[in-house]
C-alpha cells in the first residue's frame, strides 16, 4: 500500500494552457472499434472541478483507490482529483477484499463512495 501526498506549503498548478493536449486513454470501442481519446487540460480540470465540487474533496480527505488507472474513473475521479485538492491517496498493489475493508474500517473517519459505470 502506498500513500501520496502533497505538502499543505506545495503550490501547483498543472494547467497551463487550456487546449493542451495532457492525457489519452483508450477505449475498449464498445460503440466502434476502439480508439485513443485525447483529453485536454480544460477536459480534465471540468471533470476535477466537477468531482471537487460534488463530492466536497479537502485536504483533510483520504481516498482509498481500488481501481484501475487505465480508466477516467481510476485515474482522473480517485487520483488526480483529491490530489489536486491536497488530500491523500492510497494505492494498493492489487485489489485485496480483505485489505479494503481493512482500511475502511481503521479509518477515523471512513466514507464509501460507490460509482458504477
Amino acid at each position: 500500500k502506498q500513500h501520496i501526498q502533497l505538502s499543505n506549503q506545495q503550490q501547483f498548478d498543472i494547467f497551463s494552457k487550456n487546449s493542451d493536449d495532457a492525457l489519452i486513454l483508450y477505449t475498449s470501442g464498445t460503440t466502434g472499434k476502439p480508439k485513443g481519446v485525447v483529453h485536454t487540460i480544460a477536459t480534465l480540470r471540468a471533470q476535477i472541478d466537477s468531482i471537487l465540487s460534488a463530492c466536497r474533496l479537502t485536504k483533510n480527505d483520504t481516498i482509498l483507490n481500488v481501481l484501475p488507472l487505465h480508466h477516467v474513473h481510476g485515474m482522473i475521479n480517485c487520483v488526480m482529483s483529491p490530489l489536486y485538492a491536497g488530500g491523500t491517496v492510497v494505492m494498493m498493489n492489487k485489489f485485496d477484499a480483505e485489505e479494503t475493508w481493512d482500511h475502511l474500517l481503521n479509518d477515523r473517519n471512513p466514507s464509501i463512495n460507490v460509482f458504477s459505470a
